[in-house]
């Protein structure tokens, strides 16, 4: 599973969208807040796009749930 967390607001930056394919559809999300979460299985195809002004800041956390 991993999880997205928007650093920078909004403003900071243009671009920089989370895509995601679900479903053999795209799913963009343009504009998040500073603190929102993204969730998702690491296994889903996703991607940023490129951010054309400004800085994007994201803290992305990895968790596995494999027990030894």
């Amino acid at each position: 599973m991993q999880i997205n967390v928007a650093l920078s607001p909004p403003e900071a930056y243009s671009g920089g969208d989370f895509l995601a394919l679900s479903n053999q559809s795209l799913l963009e999300v343009s504009e998040r807040l500073e603190g929102n979460a993204l969730v998702h299985w690491g296994s889903v195809c996703h991607a940023v796009s490129p951010v054309t002004e400004g800085t994007r800041y994201a803290m992305v956390i990895f968790l596995d749930n494999t027990v030894s």
